[in-house]
């Protein structure tokens, strides 16, 4: 099944699992495409502008410490030769943004342009006071990545497959991937390890 026919099938499902989910004006910063999975899913708008996107972790850590900041820095266009994902070659095409001194791969664009496009309206729709942080241990992260991630004061999600992690009381594991020891796929696995309904209700309280 392609990304498109999945993406139709979640459109057909949502009102149905839509039931039970009393908060639907929520905000999700994600440091990939987790969070615009979870609007898929339920079928809402995108209330974030960390859609079809990937940022490495010490860029992410650096943007959610200091989110409303960086929020309110125009998105520019960013060459792949002067990037950090030069460890890709594969990125190569791909379109890639910088917000001061954060770097963002619009993995799921076809133009920087549209990507950039996306971003700034989707950030205007940000909900200050229903937000969720979400973060993962993919894409060349680090220990210290995790402890950074505990300082910020929001209500968040850390998924991981990294056995150094597993005793911490604020992670979902994903056992699937701990042969890796990071979190290959951590869409689908933490779906079926959290609840989501009860997450995102949660974020009124």
């Amino acid at each position: 099944m392609n990304s498109h026919t999945k993406r139709n099938v979640r459109k057909i499902l949502s009102p149905i699992r839509r039931i039970g989910l009393k908060n639907k004006n929520f905000s999700i910063i994600s440091n990939n495409c987790w969070g615009g999975i979870i609007y898929d899913v339920f079928g809402l708008q995108y209330k974030s502008p960390t859609i079809g996107c990937f940022i490495l972790p010490k860029h992410y850590i650096k943007m959610i410490k200091n989110l409303h900041y960086y929020m309110n820095i125009d998105c520019k266009k960013l060459l792949f030769e002067d990037s950090s994902f030069q460890y890709d070659e594969n990125l190569k095409n791909v379109p890639i943004g910088i917000i001061d001194d954060v770097e963002i791969c619009f993995l799921h664009y076809s133009s920087i342009e549209e990507a950039i496009n996306k971003w700034n309206r989707r950030k205007k729709r940000i909900n200050w006071d229903n937000l969720l942080i979400k973060f993962s241990d993919q894409n060349g992260f680090s220990i210290e990545d995790y402890y950074e991630f505990k300082k910020i004061k929001s209500k968040k999600i850390f998924i991981t497959a990294n056995n150094e992690l597993r005793k911490e009381n604020d992670i979902i594991f994903i056992d699937k991937f701990e042969s890796l020891g990071y979190a290959k796929d951590d869409i689908k696995p933490s779906f079926k390890l959290i609840n989501l309904k009860k997450i995102l209700n949660g974020l009124e309280d």
